[in-house]
């Protein structure tokens, strides 16, 4: 990990944990996906492809079968270049991006030259949405109520195309399935002990009521 966040007391995080909240998981995301998926790596190398076809097939009837090897080392270079830049864009976001699960929130720190930190309450997570490639899978969380984030702030960790109401993301994780068990059971806890703490508040200012009640009526 680079030197650039050593500023930080805990790694991916941008201070110190409160008493009680512990660190249940963390990790990034897949470079080789990142790239391939959020990136643009597949449509380059698609697009490509068939630009080659195209030509190759035109030069057969042209009878100019000659001109295929330049034309074949041209679209590999075209690539090559575009796929490669996207590959070096995508390596760094992955390697300056730290998802992190705790008892009571996620954090996630991204961002390379300007780095973002956002902190989401498992109280404003409506759901968790996973989503399987192949080795890999992509954790969404969608947020509740009027909470809301910029699509272009979180990007490439959002989920595609939901810009209207964006979902921010845990990417192209490796056992991905257990990750979203370990998030949805720290939920279930969570919020679980939410509700008792306030049914226990709720419980203790009615009787504090009824007392001071009870004392008026005395006097």
């Amino acid at each position: 990990m680079s030197d650039d966040f050593n500023f930080e007391p805990i790694l991916g995080l941008p201070e110190d944990l409160p008493l009680g909240e512990e660190i249940l998981w963390q990790g990034n995301p897949n470079r080789f996906r990142l790239a391939w998926n959020s990136f643009g790596v597949m449509w380059i190398s698609i697009y490509v492809f068939l630009a080659m076809l195209i030509h190759i097939y035109q030069g057969f009837l042209s009878s100019s079968s000659e001109l295929l090897l330049p034309i074949i080392f041209f679209y590999f270079l075209i690539w090559s270049l575009t796929s490669g830049l996207m590959a070096f864009l995508a390596n760094l976001q992955g390697k300056s991006s730290i998802y992190t699960i705790t008892n009571k929130r996620v954090v996630m720190r991204i961002g390379v030259a300007l780095p973002i930190t956002f902190n989401i309450p498992f109280t404003q997570i409506s759901s968790v949405d996973l989503k399987s490639y192949r080795r890999t899978g992509s954790i969404a969380l969608s947020l509740s109520g009027s909470n809301k984030i910029s699509y272009a702030n979180c990007w490439p960790h959002v989920r595609p195309w939901h810009f209207s109401k964006p979902a921010p993301s845990l990417l192209f994780l490796e056992n991905a399935e257990e990750i979203s068990q370990i998030l949805r059971s720290a939920m279930e806890n969570e919020l679980a002990f939410g509700r008792m703490s306030k049914k226990n508040a709720n419980l203790n200012e009615n009787v504090e009521n009824l007392m001071s009640q009870g004392n008026t009526s005395v006097v």
